[in-house]
């Protein structure tokens, strides 16, 4: 029996996964709902003063609205506060937090889950296993910002010195983690050998699309060219379905409701993305349903232009949009996506003989207008190879290094 528990914590800006590896077998910590929202709440009590951790992730989401409704009670909610590291304090309603606690705090509440996973699964607690945590980080983040994850891995938990070894953590960079799972499928699933081998890895994720090139040479990682990324992910599609929204119902329906009902409007926009990939790949015109709180902000006039059926014996609402709306909302993703691959390729290209494999990845990468355009910009130049789950990448890689933490990641060959 292994003595080592290998754990991944892929912390995103809006939404988190987790999870562990023993024994060789991989288990995900959310198995309805693999990613958690990044969001933490919390309430003021008024007894000692203090603002307490009040609830986290999908349960944060859920419960936020629903607690407004109490006007006596304080409540701070956040949403993509990983980003605010760099400053030592963020604010919220006046109110200033220490920045790597609320961190912290996060990070503690998917471990807490993570240990109750493994102790439901395996009937043993993680605390007997030698444990190897990964957290990943975004590329662009400097030395200052890694030694302050470090220490919120401290106080959350993960390890129990200020000091930890890389036996007991590592911090990985996001497109390495890519990379990784990239090489795992086509290594164990494929069973293609990639020593040697150039591998062009397409992130698609919420903010950004990134697209990057590594060679393998003596099973490590090599960059061979800087990576290129534009700001054409998933949240640009989210600002285009909110000017949508607005020629609908108005420009202040939006940033009303956003203001009011944080947790609901972030859920509102991230379902309707995940409507216009069921729209493409059902080739279906996509019915969107309108949640009982949005409506309260719309006017009479655009309630009128609402869909009204009855389900359940109760009335439920939606807009729709055509198969046409949804195509103009990718056309800018897609163009300038396919302009990026070629010119890396062409840049890896004047470097190496050729780019052996093409992987698109990251939460975007389930879109089929996406897959169908990479695989079009790169099939006379690359192989491209489909990965299962282009929304676990990370984690599955990330969970990958942590068991095989010989593999190194070398500097940049061409600038």
């Amino acid at each position: 029996m292994s003595d080592t528990v290998y754990c991944a914590i892929d912390f995103g800006t809006t939404r988190t996964a987790a999870g562990y590896l023993f024994e060789g077998k991989q288990e995900l910590c959310y198995p309805n709902n693999p990613k958690q929202s990044s969001v933490i709440v919390y309430k003021h009590d008024a007894k000692d003063g203090r603002n307490k951790l009040w609830k986290y992730g999908e349960e944060a989401v859920a419960e936020y609205p629903k607690a407004l409704n109490v006007k006596e009670d304080k409540y701070y909610f956040f949403s993509k506060f990983k980003m605010g590291l760099t400053k030592p304090k963020i604010e919220n309603n006046g109110v200033l937090f220490d920045t790597i606690q609320v961190i912290a705090d996060f990070l503690r509440c998917v471990r807490l889950n993570l240990e109750g996973a493994f102790k439901e699964n395996h009937k043993k607690e993680l605390s007997q296993f030698k444990r190897r945590w990964c957290l990943t980080l975004p590329a662009i983040w400097e030395t200052t910002d890694k030694m302050k994850m470090t220490e919120a891995a401290y106080r959350a938990g993960l390890v129990d010195t200020p000091n930890p070894t890389t036996e007991k953590l590592l911090l990985v960079m996001e497109p390495e983690c890519n990379v990784a799972c990239c090489r795992a499928v086509l290594e164990q699933c494929h069973s293609l050998k990639v020593e040697g081998k150039a591998i062009l890895v397409v992130s698609a994720t919420d903010s950004v699309i990134n697209i990057t090139c590594h060679q393998i040479k003596g099973g490590k990682y090599v960059e061979v060219v800087k990576g290129l990324s534009n700001r054409y992910g998933s949240d640009h599609l989210n600002h285009m379905a909110k000017e949508w929204f607005n020629k609908k119902f108005g420009e202040e329906v939006i940033k009303k409701y956003e203001e009011v009902r944080k947790s609901d409007s972030f859920n509102l926009f991230y379902v309707l993305f995940r409507n216009f990939i069921y729209s493409i790949k059902e080739n279906k015109d996509c019915k969107f349903y309108v949640t009982p709180g949005f409506r309260s902000f719309i006017s009479k006039e655009a309630k009128d232009k609402l869909h009204y059926i009855k389900e359940d014996e109760e009335e439920a609402s939606f807009v729709e949009f055509t198969k046409a709306d949804i195509q103009s909302f990718f056309e800018d993703t897609i163009t300038n996506t396919k302009i990026q691959i070629d010119d890396l390729i062409k840049l890896a290209c004047s470097k190496l003989q050729n780019v052996d494999y093409t992987c698109l990845v990251g939460e975007f990468g389930n879109c089929y207008i996406l897959q169908a355009a990479v695989k079009q910009s790169v099939i006379e130049r690359s192989h491209y190879t489909r990965i299962p789950n282009p929304d676990h990448s990370i984690i599955e890689g990330g969970l990958w290094i942590s068991q095989n933490q010989s593999v190194l990641f070398a500097k940049v060959l061409f600038e």
